[in-house]
């Protein structure tokens, strides 16, 4: 079962990181570049990708990670191990609490763009702002998750 465990672990690892690296590159290009208002359905689609597919592989390693650790006495677990379970731990949580809220802002960015409902200016969500602090959490979690990866797999500390 260990096995198992270890597989979606990795698994999920590597959807995680790999799609935000991508995701996170593609929107912040749209961003820079001003053109996120004309491609409104790639930022959606991302969006619902983020939402259904990356944040439960998030969860998935956070879960198997746990399953993974449960076996071992934790007073004589290396330090590595330690930090990876409990930074680990707090990137998963932070990335989907933090994307999660950034989600809401873009869906509202984008119902106030295609409705073209006046909004007073203190209220407005441009979505090129919008867009660029989403596509920049998701290369900072990346960042963040694949130096433990790296502390992990070198077993520094």
């Amino acid at each position: 079962m260990q096995s198992f465990y270890y597989f979606l672990h990795i698994i999920g690892v590597i959807i995680w990181i790999g799609s935000f690296i991508g995701f996170g590159l593609l929107l912040r290009s749209l961003a820079k570049k001003e053109s996120v208002e004309q491609h409104t359905q790639v930022v959606t689609k991302i969006d619902q990708l983020v939402k259904r597919l990356i944040l439960p592989s998030a969860l998935v390693v956070m879960i198997s990670g746990v399953f993974l650790i449960l076996p071992y006495d934790r007073g004589s677990l290396p330090l590595y191990i330690t930090l990876m379970e409990q930074a680990g731990s707090l990137i998963i949580l932070l990335s989907i609490i933090v994307l999660t809220i950034q989600s809401r802002k873009i869906q509202k960015a984008l119902r106030q763009q295609t409705d073209g409902v006046e909004v007073s200016s203190a209220k407005k969500l441009t979505l090129q702002g919008v867009t660029d602090v989403y596509s920049k959490f998701m290369l900072g979690s990346a960042v963040m998750a694949s130096t433990i990866v790296v502390i992990v797999s070198m077993k520094i500390m």
